[in-house]
């Protein structure tokens, strides 16, 4: 693979000299282009992942998170006593599920040391070593998120 890497890399340099003595505007484009689609092929062999990928990385992340969240038994103990009694039916469950999952994780945490474990954002900040704000923005995304997606759940009793 160095052998390639190094190739395409005087290819490229090569192709760079070429780029500098041409007049027609056209050229000069289309070599650019082909310097660019060289330099993107060896940052992809380079580091064995394509680039600009990280999108992708977030949402194969994203569809992982969903699949784990239906499976209760991966899903943390929050160790919370309730203070009654709660008796929820399954589809409060999956509307529950529902919401959880378009929670960023960091959403999440914070929201559910907030409310479920009543810590402070300070605390919380503290603890995540994140600024007090940031714990602030998380907050309000995640409470803006669940107001969106309970306004369009249809609940059974």
């Amino acid at each position: 693979m160095i052998d390639l890497i190094m190739e395409y890399k005087k290819a490229k340099k090569s192709m760079e000299r070429d780029k500098s003595k041409m007049d027609d505007p056209l050229k000069v484009e289309i070599a650019s282009q082909i310097i660019a689609d060289m330099d993107y092929a060896i940052r992809w062999m380079k580091t064995g992942e394509q680039p600009d990928a990280y999108s992708r990385a977030v949402e194969l992340k994203s569809a992982y998170s969903r699949r784990a969240l239906l499976n209760l038994e991966v899903f943390p103990s929050l160790d919370i006593t309730p203070s009654f009694e709660r008796n929820l039916s399954e589809n409060h469950k999956r509307a529950i599920m529902h919401v959880i999952q378009h929670l960023t994780e960091r959403q999440l945490t914070c929201y559910l040391l907030h409310t479920a474990h009543m810590r402070s954002m300070q605390e919380i900040a503290d603890e995540l070593g994140i600024a007090k704000s940031t714990v602030q923005e998380h907050l309000d995304k995640a409470e803006k998120k669940i107001k969106n997606i309970a306004a369009n759940i249809q609940l059974e009793a």
